[in-house]
């Protein structure tokens, strides 16, 4: 049976205020594939019709009108186009790593069928795909259909698709060839890293700040003279919020939707609203598996299912449980930040060691009779005189040993200490620790 999907027009008309929720594997959002804006915005739409405990794919019934409202087309052959959309798509294929050493090609639809005079579609995503978008467990990232809804860009939807799987870790590095790679960008465009910085990383910078609930700045990452990498910071977007969303049935497809129809199924007759605007959906929802999951052990032991459930939720019993998790969580975001650290912190090595050493370089090889001078005073205020200090050639010219000494300490301090150079260059305030260096933690929150 197919699903009837009721959409409205992009374009301003009143819409109701719906939380449509699309839910991915992260594996799916790095994966490796190409499509356009119209292509894109449909597997998005698709995908925000899954319910959380679907076991398999359903069919959905489309109204094409409403559809080519949502995906942006226009004209007065929209029926042809809706089809050459679909039909394309139906070709598009996305890669994603097999272990140990392979790759899996997977198709993004299985159907797409059209009935003359219906005015519809009914598609269906392929099979393959259950992995990605079905019975999702562990790494998966939820967010609002209405957030990538206005983006117009194809790479302002997948950077916001990326930046929001890792934005509990407010930052995360791509190299570039790893975004070209993800997005499936031909070697022969943006080859200059200022054509791919303007019209990727600012446009999807701009779109972001304006119409979804996270925005980014970004660094820089050189490697050589070239810049190599990026890392994007993350931040929550509390000054926009988008204020309309698409219209779709009540019910399956938001959180409390969701959670309401486990309620019923599991046997809870009461109206749930009070209980989930007292405790929240995640403390309820963290109960409720608590109760079935002892149900289950106790099998017909339990004569009022309703009743056990209501008790469970009464005593909040999903604290321990969300606290269990929840010190998991925080392990792996703290294993995940030091890996994060040392990255950007050998990184910042890197950069200071090249930046100081071309300065000496150039210091070097213009060294002035002047500073010839203050060289000799600086080693007379420094060093004893003896057989074992021998700041100069037998030449009479200073060792380069002593004169690079000499040129950090007077000429380029700035250079003399890693720290206050990551801190008075960088902007980013470190500390020694027994395994390095690691970011000040009143600071990472910056980062």
């Amino acid at each position: 049976m197919g699903l009837n999907i009721g959409l409205v027009n992009l374009q301003g008309h009143a819409m109701k205020k719906n939380k449509v929720v699309v839910s991915q594997s992260n594996k799916l959002i790095e994966a490796s594939y190409k499509m356009n804006l119209a292509e894109k915005r449909l597997v998005c739409l698709l995908a925000s019709k899954i319910h959380r405990d679907d076991k398999d794919f359903q069919e959905y019934e489309i109204v094409i009108s409403s559809l080519a409202d949502f995906i942006g087309i226009t004209g007065h052959h929209v029926y042809e186009q809706t089809k050459q959309l679909t039909k394309k798509l139906m070709t598009r294929v996305l890669t994603l790593p097999k272990k140990p050493n392979g790759i899996v090609q997977v198709s993004f639809l299985s159907s797409a069928e059209y009935q003359k005079g219906s005015g519809s579609v009914k598609l269906c995503f392929d099979p393959n795909m259950k992995p990605f978008l079905l019975q999702l467990k562990g790494q998966f990232t939820n967010y609002y259909l209405r957030h990538i809804a206005r983006l117009r860009s194809i790479y302002s939807i997948r950077l916001y698709e990326l930046l929001k799987s890792y934005q509990r870790f407010g930052r995360k590095k791509f190299t570039i060839q790893e975004l070209k790679d993800i997005f499936q960008i031909p070697s022969n465009q943006y080859t200059r890293y200022s054509h791919f910085k303007e019209r990727i990383l600012h446009s999807a910078q701009r779109e972001l700040r304006d119409n979804t609930d996270i925005y980014f700045e970004f660094e820089e990452i050189k490697k050589g003279r070239k810049i190599n990498a990026i890392l994007f910071l993350i931040y929550q977007n509390i000054n926009k919020e988008p204020d309309e969303s698409f219209y779709l049935p009540a019910g399956k497809q938001t959180p409390e939707g969701i959670l309401r129809d486990r309620l019923r199924l599991a046997g809870y007759t009461a109206n749930p609203d009070r209980i989930i605007e007292r405790d929240g959906i995640e403390i309820v929802e963290a109960s409720l598996d608590v109760a079935l999951r002892e149900m289950r052990s106790a099998g017909k032991k339990i004569r009022n299912p309703g009743g056990f459930i209501a008790k469970k939720l009464q005593d909040k019993a999903g604290l321990a449980f969300l606290l269990e998790k929840k010190n998991a969580r925080e392990k792996a975001d703290r294993e995940e930040q030091a890996t994060q650290d040392a990255a950007l912190v050998k990184a910042l090595e890197t950069t200071f060691e090249k930046e100081k050493n071309r300065k000496l370089e150039e210091l070097v090889k213009n060294y002035t009779e002047e500073q010839k001078k203050a060289f000799k005073t600086w080693v007379e205020d420094n060093f004893p005189s003896n057989e074992f200090v021998k700041p100069y050639k037998e030449n009479g010219e200073p060792k380069l040993t002593y004169l690079k000494s000499y040129l950090i300490d007077v000429v380029i301090p700035e250079y003399n200490d890693f720290t206050e150079w990551a801190r008075d260059k960088k902007g980013i305030t470190l500390q020694e620790s027994p395994t390095g260096y690691r970011i000040v933690e009143e600071q990472r929150q910056l980062f």
